[in-house]
């Protein structure tokens, strides 16, 4: 069931100064978001509301359905968010951390966005950078030991205060990872 938040005449003010510079990755994060947001309390994704409510209020968002410009990945054990550096893997630009049980999900920006097949736009998705994007999360998966049942499509809210998050400033092509 869809729980819409707002009626047609309660739109908020969602363009208010969060203090995060133009070119932070904070600000890239947020940006990369539509216009509406679709977000849970838990892993249930059930609320779309503009984006400042959703980073505002949820613990998880749902990334949106026709771009990723972020690889995500669930690391369901303890200690997991260094798991990268066991592995040799680059730094991610996101690391949100569960401080109870020390399980994480990592997050890799990418520089320029692969454009998913969603019911927006099958016939305009070019296959090969969907392939080379899901052949590189496949293999961090293995060697990230990843939760492999975890969707991609939804993360911890980096802004809520459920988690602790680390932000990097960087951002990677798929040749990089």
């Amino acid at each position: 069931n869809i729980k819409p938040i707002y009626n047609d005449y309660e739109t908020p003010d969602f363009e208010e100064d969060d203090g995060y510079k133009d070119s932070s990755p904070q600000r890239r994060f947020k940006d990369h978001f539509d216009d509406i947001v679709w977000w849970g309390f838990g892993k249930e994704i059930e609320r779309a509301t503009y984006p400042n409510e959703a980073f505002k209020s949820s613990n998880y968002l749902m990334f949106p359905k026709s771009r990723r410009s972020y690889m995500c990945f669930d690391l369901d054990y303890t200690d997991s968010a260094s798991a990268w550096k066991a592995c040799k893997l680059p730094e991610p630009t996101i690391t949100i951390v569960n401080t109870h049980n020390g399980r994480s999900h990592i997050a890799y920006e990418l520089t320029t966005p692969v454009y998913w097949p969603c019911e927006y736009n099958k016939t305009a998705i070019l296959k090969k950078p969907v392939a080379y994007f899901k052949a590189i999360r496949f293999a961090y998966d293995q060697q990230l030991n990843a939760d492999r049942s975890y969707n991609h499509s939804s993360i911890k809210n980096p802004f809520s205060n459920s988690w602790a998050t680390t932000w990097v400033d960087k951002a990677y092509s798929l040749k990089e990872l």
